[in-house]
């Protein structure tokens, strides 16, 4: 996993870096090229933004399910462990 995570990293940093130098090197007024990098800049923390609601949205969904899932197993073995002792005469 942490592998992963640092490939991601590394793969959006170098998107970035490789965006900026594009935007910089384009034949074009400082001006304009700063006011593009801020509205890229706004694009990029809104997109960031809706990926990391997404994110939280599907762990809180599977933190759920496992926790459903692990009380459903607890209830099962607490019944198995019940019938073995009625069986048992305990």
């Amino acid at each position: 996993m942490s592998k992963n995570g640092n490939s991601l990293g590394s793969f959006i940093v170098g998107v970035l870096l490789g965006w900026a130098a594009g935007i910089m090197l384009a034949p074009e007024k400082g001006s304009e090229v700063r006011k593009k990098m801020g509205r890229k800049a706004e694009e990029l923390k809104n997109m960031l933004g809706d990926v990391t609601k997404n994110l939280s949205r599907k762990a809180q969904n599977v933190k759920s399910e496992l926790e459903t899932k692990w009380v459903r197993a607890k209830n099962s073995a607490a019944d198995k462990v019940d019938r073995i002792e009625d069986e048992l005469g305990t």
